[in-house]
């Protein structure tokens, strides 16, 4: 999907930069537009979300939103 919302332009290159939090967020939203919550999701009052499936998720979700391929480099950018 798109990401839409607050934007933060590189001051360099002019190119649109999203920040961990944005990504994050768009993540989550498709994939349970897509059905995917089995994998990872919001909780019901939508102010944190679950992982289900770590495998999956590293391999089938993060790649579409992030360079890293380590759950342990998403924990580290969740920590910031």
């Amino acid at each position: 999907g798109t990401l839409n919302g607050a934007k933060t332009r590189d001051i360099l290159g002019g190119k649109l930069i999203y920040s961990f939090p944005e990504k994050l967020f768009q993540l989550l939203d498709d994939t349970y537009k897509e059905g995917k919550s089995d994998i990872v999701s919001f909780l019901p009052d939508g102010r944190a979300f679950v992982l289900y499936n770590k495998e999956k998720f590293m391999t089938d979700i993060v790649p579409k939103y992030f360079r890293f391929s380590k759950l342990t480099s998403f924990q580290r950018q969740l920590s910031m």
